[in-house]
């Protein structure tokens, strides 16, 4: 295991019995080989082939991203990060690379199939949602959401712009994303952060189109109005960063001198790596001032939600967080607020993920109606 928690696939003892590659898996041409040399690159596997997944070899979504920067800097094609979540295969990743960097359809990207069964949206992304949706288990079908208007901020991100996060957009392709999927409710929607807060607002959309909503799930979003700064501390702690900081610098420049210490080798993908790490933190800065605005003119929702909260906070230096995030003052209805273990994106993944899902699935199973005759949807019956 790596000092994260996750499997040290290096450290692994190769396998006795090679895997027998047959010709419909072999590696076609140098698109595919190159494809493969950056997922060994980034996921730290050795052979490849083209029926492999990139989130079963150990993708995630930081992963993705960056895998996206090296796609555009290798072969020089803007390849989707929508693409890589509805067809993660090598083959299908290589045959969109190929035909220009391809985009699949947008909107509900399925992430557990179960035909006739209770549907689940995740707001806001889609492998992100990957663990909960297959712990939420058998009688859950369970959608990823990710829009249109999420990719071209992320492009104006790349050219350098900083783009206004407009929610009414992103509310209406939301919406329309969801109903192309489910006509008429009841639904079930979650969302983690800023996604919690479009679930919200997509739950009180729908509820005004006359429609019923079994679950709203709030995957820890802090609104604004929920943190107190404790000034001093957040002096400390960025005192200390900016300590460390230099002191790595000045050691830099001690051993190699300042004219070699901006020429250090650095390891491959690197680049692309700080190139995907500055492209997420704008992106994570124009939902942050997104949920400031529309923190300070929310309008209330009358039914119940559920509220997550991550137990692990010390990402957070310096800043006290209100027990209910926020979130006490516009809801209505019960809020009923459930502490997981975790840090804010670690309560998506196992084992915490786990105890997420189990909470849901309760709710939904008591939300399930008492055998309503097909013909008269919930949506139109007194609540």
């Amino acid at each position: 295991m790596t000092p994260a928690g996750k499997i040290d696939r290096k450290a692994l003892p190769v396998p006795k019995a090679e895997r027998v590659i047959g010709a419909s898996d072999a590696l076609r041409d140098d698109v595919d080989v190159t494809v493969a040399e950056i997922w060994q690159e980034l996921l730290g596997v050795g052979e490849i082939q083209l029926s492999d997944d990139f989130f079963a070899l150990g993708g995630q979504s930081l992963l993705a991203v960056r895998f996206v920067a090296t796609v555009k800097a290798r072969l020089g094609i803007p390849f989707k990060l929508a693409t890589l979540f509805g067809a993660s295969t090598l083959r299908e990743v290589a045959d969109a690379i190929r035909s220009g960097g391809g985009q699949l359809e947008r909107g509900a990207v399925l992430l557990r199939r179960e035909p006739g069964a209770t549907r689940v949206f995740f707001i806001c992304g889609v492998h992100l949602y990957r663990h909960a949706a297959l712990s939420l288990g058998p009688g859950f079908e369970s959608y990823g959401v990710i829009v249109l208007a999420d990719e071209l901020m992320e492009e104006a991100l790349r050219t350098g712009a900083a783009p206004k996060v407009d929610m009414p957009s992103l509310l209406t392709e939301y919406f329309e994303a969801i109903r192309r999927v489910q006509p008429h409710g009841p639904y079930n929607l979650a969302g983690v952060s800023f996604g919690g807060v479009l679930a919200y607002e997509l739950a009180r959309k729908l509820r005004a189109s006359g429609e019923a909503v079994d679950l709203l799930a709030l995957l820890d979003p802090i609104l604004p109005s929920a943190v107190q700064r404790d000034r001093l501390k957040q002096l400390q702690y960025h005192m200390n960063a900016e300590r460390i900081w230099n002191l790595g610098a000045r050691v830099a420049k001690k051993l190699l001198g300042p004219e070699e210490t901006n020429n250090v080798a650095r390891p491959p993908g690197a680049a692309e790596s700080e190139a995907a790490a500055k492209l997420g933190d704008m992106r994570n800065d124009a939902y942050v001032a997104a949920m400031a605005a529309w923190d300070k003119l929310a309008q209330p929702y009358d039914e119940d939600v559920l509220l997550f909260r991550a137990a692990d906070v010390s990402m957070y230096a310096g800043v006290t967080i209100a027990p209910d995030l926020g979130w006490q003052r516009l809801v209505r209805g019960k809020l009923s607020v459930h502490e997981l273990p975790g840090t804010h994106i670690g309560i998506l993944e196992p084992p915490n993920v786990v105890r997420l899902a189990a909470v849901m699935r309760d709710h939904l199973k008591r939300a399930a109606p008492a055998a309503l005759p097909a013909s008269e949807p919930r949506s139109q019956q007194n609540r």
